[in-house]
């Protein structure tokens, strides 16, 4: 699930071309939260499918996977990979932030790489998601929480930032890029763990959190740049004008490039799983 879908031609490619490099890198972690007697299996921010056609290998108990995403052409990219699969599958295009399509109950729901598109209303997606969780249905999410830097940004809003001071910006341009209201930086856009904590406890318990560090790296400026407008789209480079566009991209993939070299990625943050389980009886206390 991305917002803001428009960005230049010259390095459109495909949302799973590029998923490799970052958020596949949390599907593994996922179904290994997934309870081996789950038969329905519901992935909300589905995307391109990868996490469900991975489940329909991996768990051979399924017996219905169902996707939800806000595109209608990752929808029709997931219905066709899943087509083929021995599990009856079901794909709709639906924006999370106002509802639900009516697709029933499932022992497990799955949401990775996907919450800080929510903001802000967060918990009113998270209590919609716990009517279609059965009773002791269990919930697992993937989370961001990018560490802040001295811009006062972190993850991919630094790496713009410093693209737009290569271009000539003054600081403070650089900073009211940011400071639009209809336009939040992703790094503000995501809630701490507390905060996702308490919006997640009305309707769910948490059973579980496993942490990880979550570096993307990349062979060439390209491959980011390729990466970026799949990814985030038109989130940033939407709000310049079709001139400065070009110039943007060029400057992104330098700093890119810079950051691999004195780095090793371009960005790393820390990531938390969540398995948590609709039901009454409190496992543990995260804080």
């Amino acid at each position: 699930m991305t917002l803001g879908l428009a960005t230049t031609d010259r390095y459109r490619v495909r949302y799973d071309e590029v998923s490799p490099l970052r958020q596949a890198l949390d599907i593994e972690p996922v179904l290994a939260m997934v309870p081996s007697s789950a038969r329905d299996l519901l992935d909300v921010g589905c995307g391109t499918g990868d996490l469900l056609e991975r489940a329909a290998a991996r768990l051979r108990g399924l017996k219905r996977l169902v996707g939800i995403d806000l595109s209608d052409e990752r929808v029709a990219i997931a219905r066709t990979k899943l087509a083929a699969k021995p599990v009856r599958s079901e794909f709709h295009a639906a924006d999370l932030r106002v509802g639900t399509p009516p697709v029933g109950t499932f022992d497990c729901i799955l949401m990775t790489s996907v919450l800080h598109w929510l903001h802000p209303v967060e918990a009113e997606v998270f209590r919609a998601i716990g009517r279609h969780a059965k009773p002791k249905g269990v919930f697992i999410l993937s989370t961001y929480h990018p560490l802040i830097t001295d811009s006062g940004l972190g993850g991919t809003d630094d790496v713009v930032h410093a693209a737009l001071l290569h271009l000539g910006w003054s600081r403070d341009e650089a900073a009211a890029f940011f400071d639009r209201p209809d336009a939040l930086p992703i790094s503000k856009r995501t809630r701490s763990k507390r905060e996702i904590k308490d919006a997640l406890s009305p309707n769910f318990e948490i059973d579980c959190v496993v942490d990880r560090n979550a570096a993307m790296c990349v062979n060439s400026a390209d491959q980011y740049l390729k990466y970026h407008s799949a990814t985030f789209g038109g989130y940033y480079s939407g709000r310049l004008d079709v001139d400065t566009r070009e110039a943007f991209f060029d400057a992104l993939g330098e700093e890119a490039m810079t950051r691999m070299a004195e780095r090793g990625h371009v960005t790393e943050m820390p990531v938390r799983i969540w398995r948590t389980v609709n039901a009454q009886d409190k496992r543990i206390d995260v804080v």
